[in-house]
């Protein structure tokens, strides 16, 4: 970004600023008990991007379609981030033939794998 490579952050005192990207049906969904302040962004893919830029510390979607998990499935890891589905196995690479329409993969992101950890304890299914 403005000629410097994009860099997913881990959580940092000093960086006060720092967020929590969810989607609208995260709390609907989900029971979430996550110690920073929970921002809509409008977009899967501009939330997991804000993973992948340092800016939110994690990031889960409730209810992403593969189409919005693309690009940033490529994106959050090469930022050093970590992105995961939530309670399935990858659905990349994708399976010729296969109908991704209408299923939904509950997904999270953040800058290591112990902060996806972390997210997977405090982001519960009610």
């Amino acid at each position: 970004m403005n000629g410097e490579r994009i860099q997913a952050l881990p959580p940092d005192k000093n960086r006060p600023a720092a967020f929590f990207a969810c989607c609208g049906n995260t709390h609907r969904h989900y029971t979430v008990n996550v110690p920073y302040k929970p921002r809509i962004l409008g977009s899967a893919a501009y939330n997991f991007c804000a993973v992948a830029r340092g800016a939110a510390v994690l990031c889960f979607e409730a209810r992403p379609k593969i189409w919005d998990l693309a690009a940033p499935w490529v994106l959050v890891p090469e930022a050093g981030g970590v992105i995961e589905v939530y309670n399935d196995p990858s659905p990349f690479p994708l399976i010729p033939g296969q109908d991704y329409a209408a299923r939904a993969f509950p997904s999270l992101a953040a800058a290591t794998t112990q902060m996806v950890a972390k997210g997977r304890e405090m982001i519960l299914e009610k």
